[in-house]
C-alpha cells in the first residue's frame, strides 16, 4: 500500500534524528558507519518508515495502533517499532537507492529474538522508502514463514540474517 508522509511528520522525524545521533554513534561505528548525514538520514528513514507502517495498520482497520516511540534511548532494543491489539509489529525499511542496488531486501541481525525465537505475536512489515515523504509498506507476515539467507555482503554475515523478497 502507497502512504504519503506529511511534511511535519518528515520534520518530526529529522529532528528526533539529529538528537538521538550522538546516542546512536556507537551502534553504527560498530556496523562500519560513521558518517553523521548517512546516520541522521538512516535515523529519519527508519522512524519515517514507522510512521507510514502505523497509517497504514489503521487503513487496514488494526486497532489499538501504538504510535512510533519519539524518546531517548541509550541502548539497542528488540523491542516491536508498534504494537496493536493483536500483534508486535516490527518494521523494515529500505531506501531507493539500496533497493535499486540490491533489489527488495532487509538485514536483521543474528542476536535478534525475532529470528532465533519470535514471539507467536510477532509481524514483519516492510517498507520501501521512495522519497521523504513517500513509502510502499508490505505485510510480510510471521518470522517463522521467512526465509533467512545470509547477505549478500560478505562483512555482514557475521552478525546478520537477510530476507530477500
Amino acid at each position: 500500500m502507497k502512504v504519503k508522509v506529511s511534511d511535519e511528520i518528515v520534520f518530526l522525524c529529522n529532528q528526533f534524528a539529529n538528537l538521538t545521533y550522538e546516542s546512536s554513534l556507537d551502534e553504527y561505528s560498530r556496523r562500519g558507519q560513521t558518517k553523521k548525514d548517512k546516520i541522521i538520514k538512516d535515523i529519519t528513514q527508519g522512524k519515517l518508515a514507522e510512521f507510514a507502517t502505523m497509517y497504514y495498520l489503521l487503513e487496514e482497520g488494526h486497532t489499538k495502533v501504538s504510535i512510533p516511540d519519539l524518546n531517548l534511548h541509550r541502548k539497542k532494543s528488540f523491542s516491536p517499532d508498534l504494537t496493536t491489539s493483536c500483534y508486535n509489529i516490527h518494521v523494515k525499511s529500505q531506501s531507493l537507492e539500496s533497493f535499486q542496488k540490491y533489489g527488495k531486501s532487509f538485514l536483521f541481525q543474528k542476536k535478534d529474538p525475532l529470528v532465533y525465537n519470535p514471539n507467536p505475536k510477532d509481524r514483519i512489515v516492510t517498507v520501501l522508502c521512495k522519497d521523504i515523504n513517500n513509502y510502499e509498506v508490505s505485510w510480510l507476515g510471521s518470522p517463522n514463514d521467512v526465509e533467512w539467507k545470509e547477505p549478500r555482503v560478505i562483512k555482514l554475515r557475521e552478525t546478520k540474517v537477510a530476507i530477500y523478497l
